[in-house]
């Protein structure tokens, strides 16, 4: 595995500011670096993060320290690092600071084991953005899951002050629910399930499949982003069969594997 993933070839590291439980389930750091200014572009909301593999955290954490001075991860760690694809929650280049929240679960794999671990001070490090947000539309379409409730957040926060439309987030149960605004019109939409798992919860398909039916295909108007587990993004594909080019749908993770494992 390289490590060397940016445009210029070389991974950005970041240090860790804070830690903050946002949920019972989802966990946010804010990280800092520098020459961040590319990743306040909307047009593309993820990165790939490189943190220590699994029982290699403190190892990782002291070659680190030793080379806190040099801004780029070292191409030497690279067997000691895992690499995971997670949303950029909120980014302040002009403050040196980046958001990105964590789904929390068990066994942990890399990503939410760092989540879990990182103290003030401690190194990771992330590639050039990459990956798609919302294209400029009238009006909105944009569902999820709790693995993809940082893009959809950051969507809908972004989104242009008289945009029209609903946003759904599936989640667990209520307590793992976590605002944002959106503009006034557009609608906010929380689905619990209660006790269901992600692919056997009927929810979000059948909200998807009740707003696409009151927005006949095809619709200029409209964009729909989506993403979520395998299963259920597989379900949900077919349904923008006519709403191309205009849509999205992706999967972030797939049922029996972690998340940070499936990303």
């Amino acid at each position: 595995m390289t490590v060397a993933e940016r445009g210029d070839g070389v991974p950005l590291s970041l240090c860790v500011m804070s830690s903050t439980r946002l949920t019972p389930h989802m966990l946010r750091l804010r990280l800092a670096g520098r020459d961040l200014a590319p990743y306040e572009d909307n047009r593309e909301l993820h990165v790939r993060l490189y943190v220590p593999k699994l029982g290699r955290y403190e190892a990782v954490q002291q070659a680190l320290r030793k080379k806190k001075a040099d801004p780029f991860l070292p191409a030497s760690l690279a067997e000691d690092i895992a690499t995971r694809y997670y949303t950029l929650r909120r980014v302040n280049a002009r403050e040196g600071w980046l958001d990105i929240d964590f789904v929390l679960h068990q066994p942990a794999g890399p990503g939410s084991s760092f989540a879990l671990q990182a103290r003030p001070g401690d190194i990771c490090a992330i590639s050039a953005p990459c990956g798609r947000g919302a294209q400029p539309a009238q009006r909105y379409l944009i569902a999820g899951d709790e693995a993809a409730l940082p893009a959809i957040a950051r969507i809908g926060e972004s989104l242009p002050a008289e945009a029209l439309g609903t946003i759904l987030v599936e989640v667990a149960s209520a307590e793992e629910r976590v605002d944002f605004a959106t503009p006034p019109g557009v609608t906010l939409r929380w689905l619990y399930r209660n006790g269901l798992t992600t692919a056997s919860s009927p929810w979000l398909e059948a909200m998807v499949r009740e707003e696409l039916a009151s927005w006949p295909a095809p619709d200029p108007s409209l964009f729909v982003w989506m993403a979520g587990e395998l299963s259920v993004a597989s379900r949900l594909r077919p349904l923008l069969a006519n709403y191309k080019p205009q849509s999205l749908c992706v999967s972030y993770w797939r049922t029996g594997l972690s998340k940070d494992t499936a990303t």
